[in-house]
């Protein structure tokens, strides 16, 4: 694993330093973002020959990985922090899913929907 050490100080013989390690999270956040760019880059590209591309973000959905690391009182405790009060479910990502495949949704390209129950706009 390779470290990024960062020195901080007025001179050259005051330094405070610190390390830091690579996080599975900071990974995450950077591949998220290089898809929403490349779901907005693919939409400028393709419209001209009339494909739609479109990115879906779902929040904590309740699904067997979840469940799985999920007891009631954490459960508990991430749907308070939710606008809707609630997690997740699969049908919610479906439903969007369905939409955007639909001829009322013809106009809509480039954009990253959020499905997490108003959590990204608390945050």
């Amino acid at each position: 694993m390779q470290h990024l050490k960062v020195w901080f100080g007025k001179s050259p013989t005051e330094k405070v330093s610190f390390t830091v390690l690579p996080d599975a999270s900071l990974l995450l956040l950077v591949l998220l973002g290089a898809l929403n760019q490349l779901s907005k880059n693919l939409a400028c590209e393709w419209a001209k020959d009339n494909i739609r591309t479109n990115c879906i973000a779902p929040g904590i959905t309740r699904t067997p990985l979840v469940e799985s690391m999920m007891n009631e009182a954490a459960e508990a405790y991430t749907a308070a922090a939710i606008p809707m009060g609630r997690i997740g479910e699969p049908e919610d990502v479906a439903s969007l899913a369905v939409f955007l495949c639909l001829p009322a949704a013809s106009y809509i390209t480039g954009q990253v929907i959020c499905v997490d129950g108003g959590k990204t706009v608390t945050s």
